[in-house]
């Protein structure tokens, strides 16, 4: 399964660079509107004159620079929890949560390996942003919240919110922790 759920992320790939060009086209836009505005307060006549000392040239410069950026209300991680949400909350509706199959330990139980794995999350934990650790308890407190139905499933908003705020917590460390974490976990689990 773990190829097949790597196959679906290389397809969902795409859209995120389609995304990328929209998004960049409405920065443009944006940027294009504000330009725009701010020559028509230019013009405006006030008691203080206008700086002499901006050459028209270099202000041009200046625009054109900034119309290839990106907006900064740009959200890889949350529009990545959305696909992954539209991909995987049929299969998490399927799961009956209450089982008592998900308090067992995945695998072979062994406490020093078990113990070096819980370190791993802590020193990733302690690295993370306060913020985003505080976002995702909430995240995952109001997910917790939303639980409703026979599987013990949150609700798919909930869903998509917990792993954006999972992705944006991982995304804060270096990937060298992460990899210490996925690399420790891989040790336990069958």
């Amino acid at each position: 399964q773990g190829q097949n759920l790597f196959k679906v992320g290389s397809a969902l790939s795409k859209p995120i660079q389609l995304h990328q060009r929209t998004m960049a086209g409405k920065g443009k836009l944006f940027t294009l509107l504000g330009l725009v505005a701010g020559s028509a307060l230019l013009r405006q006549t006030t008691f203080v004159p206008a700086s002499r000392s901006v050459k028209p040239a270099a202000a041009a410069a200046g625009a054109a620079a900034l119309l290839g950026t990106s907006p900064a209300f740009a959200d890889e991680i949350g529009d990545a929890a959305n696909r992954l949400g539209e991909a995987s909350y049929a299969f998490a509706k399927e799961v009956d949560w209450n089982n008592g199959l998900f308090l067992q330990a995945p695998g072979d139980f062994k406490p020093l390996k078990a113990l070096t794995a819980i370190d791993k999350m802590i020193v990733m934990g302690a690295q993370a942003d306060p913020a985003l650790l505080k976002a995702a308890n909430d995240a995952h407190r109001e997910a917790i919240a939303s639980i409703s139905g026979p599987n013990g499933v949150a609700s798919k908003a909930a869903w998509n919110k917990v792993n954006a705020a999972i992705g944006r917590v991982v995304a804060s460390v270096p990937e060298s922790t992460v990899m210490d974490v996925y690399n420790s976990v891989k040790d336990i689990t069958d």
